[in-house]
């Protein structure tokens, strides 16, 4: 049997809806998931960027159990492709990473920070086809750091790097002195600020300063240290009550020109933001945006459904939840939650990007439990007008490893009993393989597909159920 011809009217078939029951009204973002790696070991702190020069948004990832950073390469392809090149296998529970251009040379390079390594280091860019990297150790002897964050704090144009030390309960700066090779120089900002977790730089005074922003987990704090503009500091607490402090961000959530302040609470099982409601001192108004998120312990922002709104991310460890808030606007905001994954094993972190550049934000996150790399593809508002829309996961997942040889996975979930065929065909739409013809009961499903004896190219796997067909590609490479 045939399958129809892939024109580009087909490939609308490769979409993988997630629908979520909704209240009538509202309308939900429809987005498709895409496993960069299924394998790697304790994935945690993600970034997406620019790593090889090219118009491309690759991918950086740290091993907490692999002791590693790599970053996968995006080949543009539909599916997207990615190939992973490793930066460093030597880099104990590398935990937390940021991408920055850090020597001035127009190369993206990686700051990372290892948990049980106490050290926090970056990795020059050296260019090259693939790119290769060189390491340089910014603060040795640094008690289990966990955020790390890069800016210009002392507005010289050069990058400087901050680090939380959660064993060393010290929040620190290293100064770059902007000579080659890069000397640094420590000044530590607050050394009794209890396991601090998390670090963060912006400008929230309006001073035209950079200020540092923490986050303290057995403190329950979240705290700001305003930039004097001669090496010293002034902090102010935020909020000493925010249970088990993780991770803290800033920004403009309100687009009223101050920049607010957000937050992950590990033991509140929490994502909140202070509202910056100016004075001097600042004055802060707390909002919750997602409460029972069991294990809160990323947050991100970014205006996700184009609606000019600062809408926010958030990954909760404990439940393997990444979520999203939908900012409705509105004072106090009103949040709409959507689901993005609740079976995230070990959800570590979320981040936002445009990765396929298409215009909408799309999301990705690391489940160390799990192993799991992974990214959600934004595939736009889906309007539910007057209806009320209830659960309908027919889902054909990219097969993985892709590419492939001999062997690889797909996984496809069906949400109602019934007759289900998946097919493997050649380019010319030509059967190659039967894997499954039968009736199934609802749930999610693996099937291995074993390509021994068939040349290396380009293959397709279909599903059909109900009315549903579904299709996707993938490379054996011999």
């Amino acid at each position: 049997m045939k399958f129809v011809t892939l024109s580009c009217a087909h490939y609308s078939l490769l979409f993988i809806l997630t629908y979520l029951t909704t209240t009538v009204g509202i309308a939900q973002i429809a987005f498709t998931k895409h496993t960069i790696d299924g394998n790697y070991d304790g994935a945690g702190s993600v970034y997406a960027t620019y790593v090889d020069g090219d118009t491309l948004v690759d991918v950086i990832c740290s091993g907490l159990v692999a002791n590693s950073i790599a970053w996968w390469k995006n080949d543009g392809g539909n599916p997207i492709n990615w190939a992973k090149h490793t930066i460093t296998n030597d880099f104990q529970t590398a935990c937390w990473i940021y991408a920055t251009d850090i020597d001035g040379d127009n190369n993206t390079d990686v700051v990372g920070s290892a948990w049980t390594g106490d050290e926090i280091a970056w990795w020059k860019n050296e260019g090259g086809n693939p790119v290769q990297w060189s390491k340089q150790t910014v603060g040795a002897n640094f008690d289990g750091p966990d955020g790390v964050y890069a800016s210009d704090i002392d507005n010289d144009g050069d990058v400087d790097v901050l680090g939380a030390a959660m064993m060393g309960n010290q929040i620190a700066l290293w100064y770059n002195d902007g000579q080659h090779p890069v000397t640094w120089t420590k000044r530590v900002i607050d050394g009794s600020f209890g396991w601090a977790r998390s670090v963060y730089a912006e400008d929230v005074n309006g001073d035209s300063l950079i200020d540092i922003l923490g986050a303290a987990y057995t403190a329950n704090t979240i705290a700001v240290w305003y930039n004097n503009g001669d090496s010293t500091w002034t902090k102010q607490i935020v909020d000493n009550s925010f249970g088990g402090a993780h991770r803290v961000y800033a920004c403009d959530v309100d687009k009223d020109n101050n920049i607010d302040v957000l937050g992950a609470a590990y033991l509140g099982d929490e994502i909140a933001w202070w509202r910056n409601d100016g004075g001097n001192p600042i004055q802060w108004t707390k909002q919750t945006i997602g409460e029972n998120f069991d294990g809160a312990i990323c947050v991100y922002t970014c205006d996700i459904d184009n609606d000019d709104d600062i809408d926010v991310l958030g990954a909760a460890e404990f439940s393997g939840k990444v979520a999203l808030w939908l900012n409705k606007g509105g004072n106090p905001i009103n949040w709409v939650k959507q689901t993005i994954s609740d079976n995230f094993a070990g959800a570590w972190s979320v981040y936002a990007e445009d990765i396929n550049k298409d215009g909408k934000s799309d999301i990705l996150s690391g489940a160390s439990g799990a192993d799991d790399l992974v990214w959600w593809e934004n595939e736009g508002i889906l309007d539910v007008g007057d209806n009320l829309i209830t659960p309908h996961n027919y889902k054909l997942e990219q097969n993985y490893p892709n590419p492939f040889n001999p062997e690889t996975r797909i996984k496809y979930q069906i949400p109602i009993p019934g007759f289900v065929s998946l097919k493997v065909y050649d380019v010319l739409g030509n059967e190659i393989s039967t894997l499954v013809n039968e009736e199934k009961s609802e749930g999610e499903f693996e099937v291995q597909f074993n390509a021994t004896g068939l040349s290396s190219g380009i293959y397709f796997y279909q599903i059909q159920a109900e009315n549903i067909i579904k299709t996707k590609k993938m490379m054996l490479i011999k």
